[in-house]
């Protein structure tokens, strides 16, 4: 008969640095990552409003170029948006009824704002008017 020494009851210490020691780790490095990523991206929605990019140009004659409406997108109180081309580019186009004159002014006005030029928003070309009494 073989006697068999008891098996080792692994120690409390032992247990905790074998589950916590790979948290600890991973978390840092989670952090560091985090850290990195806002460091190297520039802060959401930075906008240098000293900085005065000049007068905005005039709005070009759109009727004078190839537009063509592809497909509805959207439709709500204040128009409808259209996908369309605009000679070798997809462009979106906003129309408006014509009851809804000054939400168009107030539009336009917003988007011809210089510190409203920004990569995530939509920027505006040109306005056209179609049919009568428009003035």
């Amino acid at each position: 008969v073989k006697i068999r020494p008891p098996p080792r009851v692994p120690s409390l210490l032992n247990v905790l640095v074998y589950s916590l020691l790979p948290l600890c780790v991973l978390s840092l490095a989670l952090i560091l990552a985090l850290w990195m990523y806002r460091h190297r991206k520039p802060p959401y929605g930075h906008v240098d409003l000293s900085e005065d990019p000049g007068p905005v140009p005039p709005s070009p004659l759109v009727g004078l170029k190839p537009l063509q409406l592809l497909e509805v997108k959207a439709r709500g109180r204040f128009g409808c948006v259209w996908k369309a081309r605009l000679m070798s580019e997809y462009v979106a186009v906003k129309i408006f009824p014509v009851q809804d004159k000054q939400s168009w002014q107030n539009e336009r006005d917003i988007f011809m704002t210089p510190a409203m030029r920004h990569e995530n928003i939509l920027r505006y070309i040109a306005a056209e008017k179609h049919g009568t009494n428009l003035e």
